[in-house]
């Protein structure tokens, strides 16, 4: 996967944003993105290995969130910039 952001990556950004305190499954996100779990997987596992979210490794199955102590700044402004060209919505701490 290149640097593009897609619109799948910048719905579930905007999500795991929306609920930064929340510890969600990958079907979670999925509904809430609107977004297939297979993509959310593949995307979720970008943004574990940027620093963008933290990963719980739970039976019986992962969850996710933002991670507090963040990131690659670079990637985060890229994805901040997708989202309002989306126009997707986020909440900022």
């Amino acid at each position: 996967m290149g640097s593009e952001i897609s619109v799948h990556e910048a719905r579930l950004f905007s999500v795991l944003s929306a609920n930064e305190e929340r510890w969600m499954t990958t079907r979670e996100l999925a509904t809430e993105a609107d977004v297939a779990v297979r993509t959310v997987r593949v995307h979720l596992k970008r943004l574990a290995r940027l620093g963008i979210v933290e990963e719980a490794k739970v039976f019986p199955g992962f969850r996710y969130r933002m991670k507090k102590d963040r990131w690659s700044v670079e990637h985060h402004r890229s994805l901040l910039e997708a989202c309002a060209v989306f126009g997707l919505i986020i909440s900022h701490r």
